[in-house]
């Protein structure tokens, strides 16, 4: 029933993926040879004009306080052999069988769990970044669009990942289950919100990585009996104003 699921769910978001990343491709060609403003180039910044929203439920505003932006990183606090660990974990526990992430955890519990306590603080400010109910990319001022420094953001999800494998075991059951709902109910709300391509394909591709990791990890969880998180039910079609937010998005970044 995972697999079938996975499969599904995976050609969905890969498909739209690559269909809005074509489209965006010509759309880049057509206003970069275009030297003046057009009815399309007009029309794209009516599109580009966002709502007013509670700033303290955007998860793109907090996630900026903790990781910067590309063009202003804020340096995490990891060591170098720290950044190892996290490698190691992702090659092990994302792109080999669930047997070998289980291997890699318990011949470096020691090393993983000191790791997790001296981050704390970035493991529980992930948890804070995916349960906000909103992601809002700034488009208002042409001259302030400043892209997430993402390296930073997907370096404190693979903590937070590692927290709830390492706790699955000696915490309440369907922690493994919990996590990757409210992750993938996270980079969901990312695909369909997203002012930008970037944005918009590095949260498909999460949600991709969210499917297959979940897969494997829930196995660990046999008090499960076959469920699955409710949010890999969500739809990943998207809705005209998010084609067309993302659009105007890309055509300033491309006369940036």
């Amino acid at each position: 029933m995972f697999k079938s699921i996975l499969k599904i769910a995976i050609y969905s978001v890969v498909s739209i993926t690559l269909v809005m990343a074509l489209t965006f491709a010509v759309l880049f060609y057509i206003n970069i040879e275009d030297r003046y403003l057009s009815v399309n180039t007009q029309q794209l910044e009516k599109w580009a004009q966002l709502e007013s929203v509670d700033e303290s439920q955007n998860a793109f505003i907090l996630a900026q306080q903790i990781v910067g932006t590309q063009q202003a990183p804020i340096i995490l606090p990891l060591s170098d052999a720290e950044h190892v660990s996290l490698q190691h974990y992702q090659q092990a526990c994302h792109k080999e069988p669930v047997e070998n992430c289980q291997a890699f955890i318990t011949s470096n519990l020691l090393e993983i769990k000191s790791m997790l306590i001296s981050h704390v603080d970035l493991i529980n400010q992930y948890q804070q970044i995916i349960t906000q109910p909103l992601w809002q990319e700034n488009l208002a001022n042409s001259t302030d669009r400043q892209l997430l420094n993402f390296t930073n953001l997907f370096n404190i999800q693979m903590l937070a990942e590692l927290n709830v494998l390492v706790n699955s075991s000696t915490r309440r059951p369907g922690i493994i289950n919990d996590f990757i709902d409210a992750d993938y109910r996270f980079w969901n709300t990312v695909f369909h919100s997203s002012s930008y391509l970037v944005t918009f394909s590095l949260a498909g591709s999460k949600m991709q990585s969210n499917l297959a990791w979940g897969v494997k990890m829930l196995s660990l969880e046999s008090s499960l009996n076959g469920t699955y998180p409710a949010a890999w039910q969500l739809s990943s079609k998207l809705s005209e104003q998010s084609i067309q937010r993302v659009f105007a998005g890309n055509l300033f970044l491309a006369k940036q």
